[in-house]
């Protein structure tokens, strides 16, 4: 794949990583029953405002940029993954 999509999705992922503890509290204030409704709507719409970067955030490997057959947690595509196993001594072939 190209390597701008890499270079691309690694800057994504730093500005998603600058707004998630602001998203994360702000979805526990709107989950918060005890907070007035004004408070809570306030945060609903400051999280409808953020979503936008959100959105961009696509799944792809770090190393080819694939997003079809990407692994969470590894972050690598399939792929990738057969690949590089041979490196990793806890992964086994079910």
């Amino acid at each position: 794949m190209q390597k701008y999509l890499v270079v691309k999705e690694k800057k994504n992922r730093l500005l998603f990583m600058k707004i998630e503890s602001e998203l994360n509290t702000l979805k526990i204030i709107v989950n918060d029953c005890r907070l007035s409704l004004n408070i809570r709507w306030l945060a609903s719409l400051r999280i409808s405002q953020k979503k936008s970067l959100q959105k961009r955030l696509v799944n792809r490997c770090f190393i080819t940029g694939r997003a079809a057959g990407y692994n969470r947690f590894f972050r690598l595509s399939r792929l990738q993954l057969r690949e590089k196993a041979s490196k990793l001594s806890f992964v086994k072939k079910i």
